[in-house]
């Protein structure tokens, strides 16, 4: 499938939640993002209610990103399915994060989701191809 852009390469995504709770999402395609990235509010309404719980969350750990140039401590999640189109993976690991409202996205597609496709990037006129 390929997909253009003109700034940022964004697409919608579906994700699949605790229980089969879904939600289309807006996601910008990242290599250089090791994991996924999901915002926290969207994490909960998928099902994920236990990233409200500070003491829940200590007791599933912190994993450490770095995003905006900072390093962050997030709950690592496990996300039952995402999908962008026809491609769908399962159990992506994703880190839940406060993404800013400003940065106009829900999701981070990193390499915990895209190492099961392959992906070409042309900037130069704007445009990605991913498939299987």
């Amino acid at each position: 499938m390929r997909y253009s852009f003109s700034d940022l390469p964004t697409v919608y995504v579906r994700v699949t939640g605790l229980n089969g709770k879904k939600a289309e999402l807006r996601a910008i395609v990242s290599t250089g993002a090791t994991e996924c990235m999901i915002s926290t509010k969207d994490a909960v309404s998928l099902g994920y209610r236990f990233l409200h719980d500070l003491q829940l969350r200590s007791h599933i750990g912190m994993k450490s990103a770095v995003t905006a140039g900072y390093l962050v401590d997030m709950p690592p999640i496990t996300l039952k399915e995402v999908a962008l189109g026809d491609l769908s993976a399962t159990d992506v690991e994703a880190l839940a994060y406060d993404v800013p409202d400003i940065a106009g996205i829900d999701v981070v597609l990193g390499a915990s989701f895209l190492r099961h496709f392959n992906l070409t990037f042309n900037f130069k006129d704007g445009s990605f191809e991913i498939g299987p």
